[in-house]
């Protein structure tokens, strides 16, 4: 429905800085262990 859709897009914009800094925490180590080349 629209309004879970809603709430939905409210969630996802409030996460979006832990998101960022978990990918980023996750590109790092990705780095450190040599592996970028392998990332889709």
């Amino acid at each position: 429905s629209i309004r879970s859709r809603l709430l939905i897009d409210k969630f996802m914009q409030a996460n979006v800085e832990p998101k960022k800094r978990y990918l980023n925490m996750y590109l790092i180590g990705r780095i450190r262990l040599g592996d970028l080349r392998r990332l889709p």
